[in-house]
């Protein structure tokens, strides 16, 4: 059964690259994680540093170097400070941490807590620590949701993982699941990604314990639409899906958890796809806050006309220089005009909205209700065929995408 949810946006482009296993791609690129909160460093500007060396300290979450070269301090770049290293393209690594020995069924909240702290796992949804997030969700939760979708239709990132890492897949829900003690996990996919099904599918041995939810193939998956989808219900303004019970994390995550935890080695590396509106390109292996440049002139996406959007080309924004943690995919897009015209009252913007409202309303005034229960994602923007910027005009805050 396909679970459908009301709002999002059905593209018909799909990615051309499902099929296209990850490759992994170190070379000589610079790295930079960006510095966010209180932040102590461990080396000095300048100090020889190895794959798994730690350098840092973030809010409680130690960073370890995810290449081989120098350490370069602080560095800005765009307004923001990044923990920068020279990478020298060399694979020597330090082991800090034994393997896991173990076994889930004696593990408790605090104890996979600590080493998602220690290990330095992120989550790939929103780019928290996933410690904090553990921490945070507390008592009282029953469904564990695995993400399994992709940021847009020409992204395979998480369907090649679903592939490619299923036991890890498997076994880092289980691992969330403990932590939290509840009652079952669901991983959400969209219907059309049949060989990510099967391969889920066809290694959950406990289906009273995990299963398989087939989502609508509509972007982007919120939060708000996960959980209609799932439970026909929706959040109240405010609310969390912690609050109805619910934890959600990336698919990436519960694979890092999982590897990271099993080989006693941080979280070094992320899964992307760097592709062009053509849906040519690759799923990438590459080290965390890789620069991302070269990964598109690599891949000759790029051109004067061209530029790079993260994540998705309704609700993403324009690429910075390095990585960040949330980042699945990089979509090079031309540049284009855009001639604002009047508003038609075609009421597509209302169509498509996940939470009910009516975007057009904020055209020539300030709506409140529509800046108190925007979420940003995009859609009316995305669909609006007169080019009216609403998502900038609900919210200032909000980045423009160009389509």
């Amino acid at each position: 059964m396909v679970l459908k949810f009301s709002g999002g946006v059905s593209l018909p482009k799909q990615s051309n690259i499902i099929s296209s296993s990850f490759l992994k791609t170190v070379g000589n690129c610079r790295v930079g994680i960006e510095v966010k909160g209180k932040t102590s460093l461990a080396l000095r500007a300048g100090d020889r540093v190895s794959r798994g060396t730690h350098f840092a300290n973030m809010n409680g979450t130690p960073i370890f170097a995810p290449v081989a070269g120098v350490f370069e301090g602080v560095i800005d770049s765009n307004g923001k400070k990044y923990l920068a290293i020279k990478n020298s393209g060399e694979t020597d690594e330090v082991r800090l941490f034994k393997p896991e020995e173990k076994p889930i069924s004696e593990m408790e909240l605090d104890y996979i807590t600590e080493r998602a702290r220690l290990l330095s796992v992120f989550d790939s949804r929103t780019g928290n620590p996933l410690w904090k997030m553990l921490t945070e969700a507390k008592d009282g939760i029953h469904t564990i949701v695995v993400d399994c979708t992709e940021t847009d239709p020409l992204s395979s990132t998480n369907a090649r993982l679903c592939i490619e890492k299923t036991k890890s897949l498997l076994g880092g829900a289980k691992l969330i699941i403990k932590a939290l003690n509840a009652s079952r996990g669901v991983f959400v996919t969209e219907h059309n990604k049949k060989e990510s099904i099967s391969a889920l599918s066809e290694n959950i041995s406990d289906t009273s314990l995990l299963s398989v939810a087939r989502l609508d193939t509509k972007y982007p998956y919120t939060e708000v639409n996960i959980i209609r989808a799932l439970f026909v219900t929706d959040l109240a303004i405010g609310e969390k899906p912690t609050d109805k019970g619910v934890f959600i994390i990336g698919a990436e995550t519960a694979i890092a958890l999982y590897d990271a935890m099993l080989e006693g080695m941080p979280q070094m590396d992320r899964y992307i796809t760097v592709c062009g509106e053509d849906g040519k390109g690759f799923n990438l292996k590459v080290p965390k806050g890789v620069a991302i440049e070269p990964l598109i002139v690599s891949a000759k996406l790029k051109n004067e006309s061209t530029f790079s959007v993260i994540n998705s080309r309704i609700n993403g924004h324009i690429s910075e220089r390095f990585l960040s943690e949330n980042a699945r995919t990089v979509i090079s897009v031309e540049k284009k005009e855009r001639t604002v015209y009047e508003c038609i009252s075609c009421g597509k913007c209302v169509a498509v909205c996940p939470v009910g409202l009516s975007p057009y309303r904020v055209i020539g005034k300030r709506d409140t209700t529509l800046v108190n229960h925007c979420i940003a994602c995009g859609c009316c923007e995305f669909i609006c065929p007169s080019n009216i910027p609403l998502l900038k005009m609900i919210s200032p805050e909000n980045t423009e995408v160009q389509r």
